[in-house]
């Protein structure tokens, strides 16, 4: 008997699509309910059949977590995942491809390098070096070590070796910076939070005061860490200022764009981008706007030197030699055994050229909900927070008796769309986002009237 038709259909049950008819939050249930739940596919596994361990699975999820893949959720960057790029997952898994040296694996290899070279042309630079990597806090994490490697002489072979090194972000960038910062060593003094101008946009003359005094105290700067979409307001650091004065100051320039950097798609957004080719290093995540599944990230860099230094290293004897004049997949990043993720990209973007509608198509799109929706919360009555042109919008109700955190709940409890609350400038806000394909006008009618209803209780 063939076990494969069953897993195919098991997979396609997992990839059926939210209705927006269906609840956009879980039902609230107790721990003990889900303690149970999770004891019954525990004890699936501990059997011999494949097909209830994961049926049973694919139900204890999809009724227990945050459907993010509902059309209506408008929180995290995390929008339903493309079938054709969950496919591609799986097809590179059944290949075994092992990208760590390019004999053993030259046909992934080239597959891998076209679509990291499709990429690198979208952000323009077709003549940089790119690779794709499990997502932004591993790419930040790579840049950083690179960076410290051109900043520190010997750095590959001494380490800080008594050095202090400092590394700069601003007070609305992602913590995946602080993370990354201590995994090279640096610890939590080795980051230094620079302000923002009051709109989570980073200070260039904070920056600047903040680097005299590192220096005046003996710290070494080495790298900041420029934000292209801040995570709550979608902010967009002055690159072109902060681009001159890690000029001036000999510094390398990290740009986080996880999420935001997905306007390289558009024709018509791409301008936003403006600015980027200051930036050393830009990490970008394809599980969040494009709509790979979650673990696809890519990291940019204009040019090579320090890879080799940093990662590479002579190969163990049972291996074949790299190839000729050729750098290695090993010497890109951190891992060594690593998938063809690219396949992932390729399958992403090709599913939606068949769609109808290109990823720079999707992009305008979901950016003109984004206007649409700050308008007509503006037109209702609520208050605006920031001004970032992609598709977040933050807001509060200014007569409120509650707090954004008391009215999001209310909408989590409500259970027809999904939204946040988040921290804009120190005060409390409520958030939505629009990064899901199959989010459309009606849904933002949802949206709009559940805040309404909510708020006229």
């Amino acid at each position: 008997m063939n076990p494969f038709a069953s897993w195919v259909d098991l997979l396609g049950e997992a990839l059926q699509p939210r209705r927006a008819e269906e609840r956009a939050t879980p039902p609230r249930r107790r721990e003990s309910r889900r303690a149970a739940d999770l004891a019954r596919v525990l004890e699936r596994a501990a059997g011999a059949s494949v097909d209830d361990l994961l049926g049973a699975a694919i139900e204890f999820v999809r009724v227990e977590d945050v459907p993010v893949a509902h059309p209506r959720h408008f929180g995290p960057f995390l929008p339903e995942p493309s079938p054709a790029a969950v496919l591609a997952r799986g097809v590179s898994a059944a290949l075994g491809s092992q990208l760590a040296v390019r004999a053993f694996a030259p046909a992934a290899s080239a597959l891998e390098e076209a679509a990291a070279g499709d990429l690198l042309a979208r952000l323009g630079r077709p003549e940089g070096v790119g690779f794709f990597t499990g997502g932004a806090s591993e790419s930040l994490h790579t840049a950083l070590l690179v960076a410290l490697t051109r900043g520190l002489d010997d750095f590959a072979e001494r380490g800080l070796d008594g050095r202090r090194p400092v590394v700069y972000r601003s007070a609305a960038a992602h913590l995946a910076t602080d993370k990354a910062a201590r995994a090279c060593g640096l610890g939590r003094t080795g980051r230094h939070v620079v302000p923002t101008t009051g709109d989570e946009r980073l200070d260039p003359e904070a920056l600047r005061a903040a680097l005299a005094a590192d220096r005046e105290s003996g710290r070494v700067p080495v790298a900041v860490v420029a934000t292209f979409g801040t995570t709550v307001s979608g902010a967009i650091d002055p690159l072109d200022e902060i681009g001159a004065i890690c000029a001036e100051e000999g510094l390398f320039l990290v740009l986080d764009a996880a999420w935001g950097g997905a306007v390289a798609f558009s024709a018509v957004a791409r301008d936003l981008l403006a600015g980027s080719e200051h930036a050393d290093a830009i990490a970008i995540d394809l599980h969040k706007w494009p709509g790979a599944p979650p673990g696809l990230g890519f990291l940019a860099l204009g040019k090579d030197d320090g890879l080799e230094e940093i990662f590479g290293g002579d190969l163990a004897g049972y291996l074949p030699g790299r190839g000729a004049g050729r750098h290695d997949p090993r010497s890109r990043g951190l891992p060594w055994s690593r998938p063809l993720r690219g396949l992932e990209y390729l399958a992403l973007a090709a599913e939606a050229r068949a769609s109808g509608e290109d990823l720079g198509a999707r992009v305008d799109r979901m950016i003109a909900l984004g206007r649409a929706l700050r308008t007509r919360l503006g037109e209702a009555g609520w208050r605006l927070r920031g001004r970032s042109p992609l598709p977040v919008v933050c807001f509060d109700d200014p007569a409120a008796t509650r707090t954004p955190r008391e009215f999001a709940r209310e909408v989590w409890r409500d259970g027809a769309v999904w939204i946040g609350d988040a921290r804009y400038e120190d005060e409390e806000v409520l958030r939505a986002a629009i990064v899901n394909r199959r989010t459309g006008p009606e849904d933002l009618d949802a949206l709009v009237a559940t805040l309404d209803r909510l708020r006229s209780r």
